[in-house]
């Protein structure tokens, strides 16, 4: 059973790459979302 903390790892890090999947195609990506976990 996964734990809040290793699924909110899991998400952080898919938002990181699709952000920079995103940046290669010129968007700004999800910037936002990312530092928003961070704070946390």
């Amino acid at each position: 059973m996964m734990t809040l903390k290793m699924l909110l790892v899991e998400l952080l890090e898919e938002e990181l790459l699709m952000n920079m999947v995103n940046s290669m195609d010129g968007e700004p990506g999800n910037l936002k979302i990312i530092t928003s976990f961070r704070f946390d």
